[in-house]
């Protein structure tokens, strides 16, 4: 199984702790994660993780110290032609590339996770990696600039589990 990126991880918190409502306290949000990733995450990556998701105003935190727990911030709520923008950019972007993907079987993986039947891993692994590539432009758009750092974490988003291992 390939690496989550950081993109994934935070949107697997976010989902997580927006399940509870009431919140959920940091044991429980790490044993909550077990069953989704390949291993656990060090409690302090996972600390770096919520402390990105509370700067971005995606989570809140509710009580102090070991009652202190995690609760799902203010969502935005894109309607359905912001989805479907988004899902056109990253099926243009992966189109541009040779991918056979049309833009319904896009949409439904990047919104539910569903592979097209018939369709390259590799293809289906494109379209993923366009999408972190385009969330990490977003989501660090304040602290990337144009330099040979964000190009080589940029190739290596959209070459992942693309090219073969030497």
């Amino acid at each position: 199984m390939s690496r989550i990126v950081p993109a994934q991880e935070l949107d697997l918190i976010e989902r997580i702790i927006s399940e509870h409502t009431r919140g959920i306290g940091i044991s429980a949000l790490e044993s909550a994660l077990l069953s989704h990733l390949p291993k656990a995450l060090h409690r302090r990556t996972l600390q770096r993780r919520l402390k990105r998701l509370l700067k971005d105003k995606h989570i809140t935190t509710e009580g102090e110290s070991i009652a202190l727990v995690y609760k799902p911030g203010p969502r935005v709520v894109l309607n359905a032609e912001q989805k479907v923008t988004g899902s056109s950019m990253k099926w243009a972007s992966s189109r541009l590339e040779g991918n056979t993907y049309n833009r319904l079987d896009t949409q439904n993986l990047i919104q539910f996770g569903q592979a097209a039947k018939g369709k390259d891993m590799r293809e289906t692994q494109m379209i993923l990696n366009h999408k972190a590539a385009i969330e990490m432009l977003i989501q660090e758009a304040d602290l990337i600039g144009f330099n040979p750092f964000t190009f080589l974490n940029l190739h290596s988003i959209l070459s992942e589990n693309l090219l073969p291992d030497q």
